[in-house]
């Protein structure tokens, strides 16, 4: 198992048990929660996706070919969900200038689970309790 491999293991399981305690404390993630066509595929798929690019920017790395690789070997929907993510990173550094980038990252899985604009009561807490969170998962991981 490669390191991306072992990477995408940690953060399902971790997002699978971090989620009813975040549902309890943060009333918002249920709406969140609700709005997704679904919700527990989309959490753990979008969580881990969200703890990849943490991962990669947590590394100073870019995302090189060897990362590439296993991506595409562990899971291709993933790979391709990354992309994403760093593309939406790039394209979005004016408009959130003023946050970092786990946060960014925070508003964007929140974002796809949920399938549309975030509320203002969304949009409050939870990116940054979301981006804290993965942050915190990689950081463990290394």
């Amino acid at each position: 198992m490669n390191k991306i491999e072992k990477l995408i293991a940690i953060l399902k399981m971790s997002t699978i048990g971090i989620l009813t305690p975040l549902e309890m404390k943060y009333p918002a993630l249920r709406n969140v929660l609700s709005n997704s066509s679904k919700p527990l595929d989309n959490w753990r798929f979008f969580m881990t996706v969200g703890g990849i690019v943490c991962f990669l920017l947590k590394k100073g790395t870019i995302f090189n070919n060897i990362y590439k690789k296993q991506l595409i070997k562990a899971d291709k929907e993933i790979f391709l969900a990354v992309g994403d993510l760093l593309n939406y990173l790039e394209l979005t550094k004016k408009d959130y200038k003023n946050l970092d980038s786990k946060t960014v990252i925070g508003f964007w899985v929140l974002w796809a689970i949920k399938e549309k604009k975030l509320t203002a009561d969304e949009e409050k807490e939870l990116p940054s309790v979301i981006g804290n969170y993965l942050t915190r998962i990689v950081s463990d991981s290394l």
